[in-house]
């Protein structure tokens, strides 16, 4: 048998093995299976390692192609999320990210480069709002904001991006993260920083748009993954 692919089942400790088998009995070749009480991985097998399928468990599912069991290409999916393009050590790196409301529904798209996760260079996209831009590490280089909606439908990294559409889009960030990160909408249209070019900078952004209903910036989405102020420190 030295040599010779053998077609089959093998059951090991809850663990169960099907499809084409080398001598030392590892998954090997095309339309393999391997079931586990944690997870199921469909696909093509070289000596035991998991190529190139789709892996299963309660929480996610991968699709592509595989390098010591970390997805390379492909799409990963979970409740909320879709991702795909390219990965390196799990994250994300050049692609696109769906997120999707608790009704399953396409909430925003964010597409481009990533860090870890986190979108540097690309865009955000949801319905009638469109922002491009670019970081290097913590400075914004790069904002074009596209929105003819009411401020209330943003969510925080929408109305951020907003604030700091244009040519000084890294000073109104800057600003922005050391004075009004932690306030609504509401809160930031009632400070007085009249004198400060860059708060009039902010609030002509803001003001372009319909005023009524203003609250807090809707919380549903991803409104962490703006915070590049701990950019390095992102795990």
């Amino acid at each position: 048998m030295d040599g010779v692919l053998v077609k089959g089942t093998i059951t090991n400790n809850n663990t169960v093995l099907t499809g084409t088998f080398n001598t030392n009995h590892q998954l090997h070749g095309d339309d393999c299976e391997k079931i586990t009480p944690y997870n199921k991985k469909v696909g093509t097998f070289y000596n035991g390692e998991f190529l190139k399928g789709v892996y299963t468990d309660n929480e996610i599912t991968l699709s592509g192609e595989f390098k010591f069991g970390m997805l390379q290409t492909g799409i990963r999916t979970t409740r909320y999320a879709i991702y795909e393009g390219v990965f390196s050590s799990g994250h994300l790196t050049n692609g696109s990210i769906t997120f999707k409301n608790a009704n399953g529904d396409i909430s925003e798209i964010h597409k481009g480069k990533f860090y870890k996760g986190k979108l540097y260079d690309g865009s955000i996209i949801s319905e009638n709002y469109r922002a491009e831009f670019m970081f290097t590490g913590k400075t914004l280089n790069r904002c074009e904001v596209y929105y003819n909606g009411e401020l209330n439908r943003l969510n925080k990294v929408q109305f951020i991006l907003l604030c700091c559409n244009g040519s000084q889009c890294d000073a109104a960030y800057t600003f922005y993260q050391n004075n009004l990160l932690d306030y609504s909408i509401k809160q930031v249209l009632s400070f007085n920083y009249a004198s400060n070019g860059i708060y009039k900078y902010i609030m002509q952004n803001i003001e372009r748009r319909p005023m009524s209903d203003i609250c807090s910036p809707m919380e549903d989405g991803p409104i962490d993954i703006f915070d590049y102020y701990t950019y390095d420190s992102h795990a």
